[in-house]
């Protein structure tokens, strides 16, 4: 009772200040409001493009990664050819003198002994061209 008496006597110049106010502060939270709002989301998509990149980083490091790899396969693989077609004539050699009966003593002969060189130096010289 006593409140509404005392809010009977103010004046009506106080009564518009007081609405004033109130609209006053509504407007500035609900401006307040907004430029939080745009500033969420602004740093939403900030934060979604980083996430794209270094997505996109990623992606291209994995290319690279596996072309350096198939570039090595293939290099590899050459080599093995390379490798292979440079050892088979020698083998074919060494295996035929196994079969001879002058592979049998202990101490090679002239034949043996430069066919064991011709095998030790083709097999180095594909590994030194690997």
């Amino acid at each position: 009772m006593m409140l509404a008496a005392l809010l009977s006597r103010l004046p009506a110049v106080l009564w518009r200040l007081l609405a004033g106010g109130v609209v006053v502060t509504a407007l500035v939270l609900w401006l307040c409001n907004a430029a939080w709002h745009r500033g969420a989301a602004h740093e939403a998509a900030a934060w979604t493009a980083r996430v794209a990149a270094a997505e996109a980083d990623r992606r291209n490091a994995e290319r690279r990664l596996q072309t350096a790899v198939d570039t090595a396969a293939t290099a590899r693989a050459g080599r093995d050819a390379a490798y292979a077609a440079a050892r088979a004539a020698t083998a074919e050699k060494v295996t035929s003198y196994v079969a001879t009966p002058a592979a049998a003593v202990p101490c090679p002969d002239g034949v043996g002994v430069r066919l064991g060189t011709a095998a030790i130096a083709a097999a180095n010289a594909a590994l030194a061209a690997r």
